[in-house]
């Protein structure tokens, strides 16, 4: 199943909604606004990633 990800970058926070390819939401949650953060977040994500 492919999961989509949206970011809303702001300068400490960074609000993340994950949905699925019917649309459906599947996470809502905060990460860090620092790479490593959000590319750990990305890292533990079930499904693929599409780009």
């Amino acid at each position: 199943m492919k999961m989509f990800i949206e970011l809303d970058i702001l300068l400490n926070k960074t609000p993340v909604c994950m949905h699925n390819e019917h649309g459906r939401v599947v996470q809502e949650t905060q990460v860090a606004s620092d790479p490593e953060a959000l590319s750990g977040f990305v890292g533990t994500l079930p499904g693929t990633v599409a780009s």
